[in-house]
């Protein structure tokens, strides 16, 4: 699919979801769906009626998908993540109301799993145009914060509205990041399977509570270990996983089904930077976040603890 016909496609479903959402949590509020709605299906969830779920619905999965509607016809340099962030919001509220409300009622319809899959789709056309977009805004040898050091020149320079959406993105990684494990671990992994990339779960321990944290990670197969690169979405400062593993270096990850312990250790410079044009080969947005931070992005290693493969499954 051309790139146009995919901005077409995601405003086209951004708009229908916007248009219902919006119609349908303002119609929840006021009352006008009471008759579908059972007031028993609220029991045992925060709520004692419709309207507080109505305003959310319409505030939040309306409102994302409307300003992501907006951007996407303004041709902005953050849409591809507002739409699939969109996508993101709606398949978290579908799923937060099987969890709240259970499956056993009639909620549960064919109406809710077509929002699932219209959900997944903006998701996967959000990702496919920001890639697109991606490569097309791109020079054919992309600087990073490890090119440009080994080169001595500077990195390009991001727009403003380039750094509001990774600010954006950021975000929205770190609120949905529950939301994220919770589906990979579902999925056994095969959520990350229309993205077409490699993604692990990574548990640590926290540095400072000792408490043991979860995020969901790019990977890059290096024979038996596992490579990550810490560009907390071009962040000023390293993602809180790896100040984790600086203070713990042991550590497990999940790759689909499969769960192993791992040790990590933080490459070299040198070997960091011969690693850099084989990660943005693979993955092209991380040219964005080299060029969007002035640290060099550290690269590190998860080595197995087991003899058998780590990335199997």
């Amino acid at each position: 699919m051309s790139t146009s016909r995919r901005r077409s496609a995601l405003i086209a479903l951004e708009l229908f979801v916007a248009l219902t959402a919006v119609g349908g949590g303002i119609a929840l509020a006021l009352g006008a769906e009471g008759g579908r709605f059972p007031r028993s299906w609220l029991s045992g969830t925060p709520f004692v009626d419709y309207s507080a779920p109505g305003l959310i619905l319409a505030a939040v999965v309306g409102g994302s998908a409307t300003a992501a509607a907006i951007a996407l016809v303004r041709g902005s340099s953050v849409a591809p993540g507002a739409a699939a962030a969109a996508g993101v919001v709606l398949v978290g509220w579908i799923v937060g109301e099987v969890v709240l409300i259970g499956a056993d009622t009639e909620l549960v319809s064919p109406m809710e799993a077509l929002y699932l899959v219209v959900g997944a789709a903006m998701i996967v056309l959000g990702m496919q145009l920001g890639r697109s977009t991606a490569r097309l805004r791109l020079d054919p040898a992309p600087e990073s914060a490890h090119t440009a050091a080994a080169s001595g020149q500077p990195a390009r320079r991001l727009s403003r509205r380039e750094r509001v959406g990774l600010m954006v993105q950021r975000a929205l990684d770190r609120w949905l990041s529950p939301l994220g494990v919770w589906m990979y671990r579902r999925t056994k992994g095969a959520i990350a399977g229309p993205w077409k990339k490699d993604v692990l779960l990574l548990t640590t321990t926290g540095r400072r509570s000792g408490r043991r944290r979860t995020v969901v990670l790019q990977f890059f197969r290096d024979g038996d270990a596992l490579v990550l690169a810490a560009a907390n979405d071009g962040g000023r400062s390293h993602p809180g996983w790896y100040f984790n593993l600086m203070s713990q270096p042991v550590a497990s990850v999940e790759v689909n089904a499969r769960r192993l312990s791992v040790r990590a250790e933080v490459l070299p410079p040198r070997e960091a930077a011969d690693w850099w044009p084989r990660i943005v080969a693979r993955d092209p947005t991380y040219v964005r976040y080299g060029s969007a931070t002035e640290r060099a992005i550290p690269i590190v290693r998860l080595v197995p603890l087991e003899p058998s493969r780590a990335a199997e499954g």
